[in-house]
């Protein structure tokens, strides 16, 4: 034994040793059973997002004028009576075609009432909205609504969700009987009372009903049939909108920039190339 450590060295010795352990420790654990990891039920019946493409998409994407404005008419018919876009401004909507007294015909007509102060009794009130007012959905007093699930706001949800878009697009469009083998195999995901079975939404159980019930549920000015599918592009393509409502400037903006980093450093080469050929 001692013959054997002066020949190989004592720390060359405690290295193989020391290595020799360490495949033994990982041989172990390879031939350990595993156990069994619980796959949750839910994700069984949860259907991938369905295919989107919108104007906006891609590195040269643009707004669809026409299709925001369309899709902001399903929101004010169908969404805004539950949910706001408090990202978002009446003067806002400028930007996509609406003129002043479009506007102005939108704010008066506007379901939900602004929470503001009387100037002459000092007493709470709720007003119609103004130009410069945030587009909110309802107001609930936090001091009397105990109990109410207030729906979220939509200003953002593009980029709050995995999926962007085409989430939001599968959640609307989504909406099916509940399959009688979860009654019978998963009880405990029977669809509870007051939700609705969405195989786009985690979980499957969502609390917002169906939203567009119907073909011609709202009047397109353009003459754009409203098809339940077509409702729900084009809302959607308004929340991408007010999700990013700077996107074709940045765009122009990017290739700007792509531009001029190509020609310095096509120039530089060439500068390079002239300077020092000669060395």
């Amino acid at each position: 034994m001692l013959n054997l450590v002066r020949r190989i060295g004592f720390i060359r010795l405690v290295c193989l040793l020391a290595g020799l352990a360490m495949c033994f420790v990982l041989l172990w654990g390879v031939i350990q059973p595993r156990a069994k990891q619980e796959v949750d039920p839910a994700a069984r019946y949860q259907k991938p997002l369905k295919s989107l493409k919108l104007p906006s998409d891609g590195l040269t994407g643009h707004f669809d004028k026409k299709q925001l404005r369309r899709g902001f008419t399903v929101f004010q018919a169908v969404c805004a009576s539950c949910h706001g876009t408090n990202q978002l401004r009446f003067q806002d909507l400028a930007e996509i075609g609406y003129s002043k007294a479009e506007i102005d015909s939108i704010r008066q007509e506007w379901i939900n009432r602004i929470p503001d102060i009387d100037p002459n009794t000092g007493e709470a009130m709720m007003r119609q909205p103004n130009r410069n007012d945030r587009i909110t959905g309802p107001y609930y007093n936090p001091l009397g609504s105990q109990g109410i699930v207030t729906a979220p706001d939509l200003s953002l949800i593009t980029k709050a969700r995995k999926g962007g878009a085409a989430y939001v697009y599968s959640l609307l469009t989504g909406y099916e009987s509940e399959p009688k083998e979860i009654s019978e195999r998963y009880p405990q995901l029977k669809t509870p009372e007051g939700t609705f079975y969405n195989p786009y939404f985690k979980g499957l159980h969502i609390a917002m009903p169906l939203a567009l019930l119907s073909e011609n549920q709202v009047e397109y000015k353009d003459g754009t049939k409203a098809s339940t599918d077509q409702m729900a592009k084009d809302v959607t393509a308004f929340l991408a909108w007010s999700a990013e409502p700077e996107l074709e400037s940045r765009h122009r903006i990017g290739l700007g920039v792509i531009a001029f980093l190509l020609v310095a450093t096509g120039l530089s080469v060439v500068c390079c190339y002239r300077i020092w050929r000669k060395l």
